[in-house]
């Protein structure tokens, strides 16, 4: 599996690509001050007793410091041991997605230094960060292996891309390393939720394939100072029979909409929801995916969709009725139209990436104490009340099939993926990756940046939150669904022919990959379905 050697294959493409590849180079000096450069003994002496590596400087460093028996101890003594047998390079090239790459160059907190300065005083090795876009990530990906280009160790890339670059042989399994370093990734007081959340996000057809950045759980968050007016508040439970707040089931949700449309401001839009192109989908998702007891799978154990059953029909109409409380240009908006929406204060609720108070419950802003979240909306089957969520986009990070140096390129990825580290991380508001581990949750700067309110609701949103199409093919199944949608919504197509088309090429697209292939990775793929019921 691994490629090690004493010298790099096709260094010298990777030096001639470094000036080609799309994006900027972020070199070492970025966001480090003079007193991070220090001797390793005279950082060493900062660290708390017994501790081996991490951050140092800042009130609270030491609940981010390890020793050699933690998981990212373990993974600096193997980079160090590597490097000291002419096994690492001098600097290990990394693909990282745009909005990312300050998590690492940025100091946090502000007398903090980065977590490259830390990586590269104790490995001695080098990071290279190469940026991308979110849109590009995996075509860049795809152009590097399939042109054997070997001009990046790392990828990170949507989570759900993990099995097209899996078939693509453009990643390395990680099941090996993770068992030979003892990441704790899986440790159940630390990493993943649940099993399934572990599953989910790390696994592809069973096997350990990447590490999880970017959980990408859709949380909801909802204007409290409304529900909390006397004045909506009586008008609200004399229509509905109920006080407004976080709602349980989608019903309740749309009498939400419904209510606050309007309300507030002139442009209050009742549903703030992402609706439009690529976007959407996530919406009618977590809407579908709660319509049966424990969950309503895209796929029945043979492989047949069953979007087109009455559940994928309904779900598709009730999506295209929630079109009555948003915004009517909203199905060509991106992601960011709809955060400004509710950052100036015009929507009164959004399903949206957990980031959202982290960049919009801010000092001046319009809707600065003014914001609630909840678990998600879902139905009720007698006494069980089915939540559920999706994990929508995201990022992971993958070892290159193509670098010479993989074993080190998995270790980069403990190190940054482990649970102390990811949490300091992840609370760094430079960046955009959200907190997944039940280590994060427990964080003071996770909590400052994403406020105490939310932070709970992030967790229990995890824990409830099942995949979209996570299977070769993914982003073709995607478009089809997306086109359809939009179709629907704009009254080209009924409800039923939306979803019967989507079928009907989902069908055409798993016989041509091999029937009893995708069958196989589909049914591997409900692993990853969360099983957490709530009493109605």
């Amino acid at each position: 599996m691994s490629k090690e050697t004493t010298s790099r294959k096709g260094v010298t493409r990777r030096q001639a690509l470094k000036a080609s590849a799309a994006g900027v180079a972020f070199t070492a000096a970025a966001g480090i001050g003079p007193r991070w450069l220090q001797s390793r003994d005279a950082w060493a002496a900062d660290l708390a007793p017994g501790m081996t590596g991490g951050p140092t400087g800042f009130a609270g460093a030491e609940r981010y410091q390890y020793d050699d028996n933690m998981s990212e101890g373990r993974a600096v003594a193997a980079a160090r041991k590597l490097k000291a047998e002419g096994k690492a390079p001098d600097v290990l090239r990394i693909l990282m997605t745009d909005g990312a790459i300050g998590h690492f160059t940025k100091p946090w907190p502000a007398d903090g230094p980065t977590l490259q300065s830390i990586w590269e005083r104790e490995t001695g090795i080098k990071i290279e960060f190469f940026s991308v876009s979110p849109q590009e990530q995996f075509n860049k990906v795809i152009q590097d292996v399939t042109t054997g280009s070997a001009a990046y160790d790392v990828y990170t890339f949507g989570y759900a891309a993990m099995g097209d670059l899996s078939e693509a042989n453009g990643i390395v399994p990680l099941g090996e390393w993770i068992d030979r370093h003892g990441a704790d990734f899986a440790d159940p007081s630390r990493g993943m939720p649940t099993p399934e959340s572990y599953s989910m996000l790390y696994k592809y057809g069973g096997e350990p394939m990447s590490v999880c950045y970017d959980g990408d759980a859709q949380v909801w968050v909802y204007r409290k100072d409304l529900t909390e007016d006397p004045t909506h508040k009586a008008a609200f439970s004399d229509k509905y029979g109920w006080e407004p707040g976080p709602p349980r089931t989608w019903a309740e949700t749309d009498q939400l909409a419904e209510y606050y449309t309007g309300r507030g401001s002139p442009e209050m839009l009742g549903n703030g929801n992402m609706m439009s192109a690529f976007w959407g989908i996530s919406t009618w998702y977590n809407r579908y995916v709660s319509k049966d007891n424990p969950n309503q799978h895209l796929f029945d154990d043979e492989g047949n969709p069953l979007i087109n059953t009455d559940a994928g029909i309904q779900a598709t109409e009730e999506h295209m009725k929630s079109l009555d409380w948003s915004d009517k240009g909203g199905l060509a908006w991106q992601w960011g139209e709809y955060y400004g929406a509710m950052g100036d204060g015009n929507s009164f609720m959004l399903g949206t990436f957990s980031n959202c108070p982290k960049f919009l419950d801010t000092p001046g802003s319009a809707i600065e104490g003014k914001l609630g979240s909840f678990l998600p909306p879902g139905h009720q089957f007698g006494g069980d009340l089915v939540r559920r969520s999706t994990i929508y986009l995201g990022n992971n990070g993958g070892v290159s099939t193509q670098s010479n140096y993989q074993e080190l390129a998995y270790l980069w990825l403990q190190w940054s993926g482990s649970t102390r580290i990811f949490s300091l991380l992840t609370g760094n508001p430079g960046g955009f990756f959200d907190p997944f581990q039940l280590a994060n949750f427990q964080d003071p700067l996770v909590n400052q940046s994403y406020h105490e309110y939310h932070v709970p609701i992030i967790e229990g949103t995890v824990a409830r939150a099942v995949p979209t199409i996570a299977i070769p093919g993914q982003f073709a199944m995607h478009n089809t669904l997306s086109e359809n949608l939009v179709a629907a919504m704009t009254g080209d197509k009924s409800a039923k022919e939306a979803m019967d088309d989507t079928a009907k090429s989902w069908k055409k697209h798993i016989r041509k990959r091999g029937a009893d292939k995708m069958i196989g990775l589909i049914n591997a793929a409900k692993g990853g379905w969360s099983t957490v019921i709530d009493k109605a």
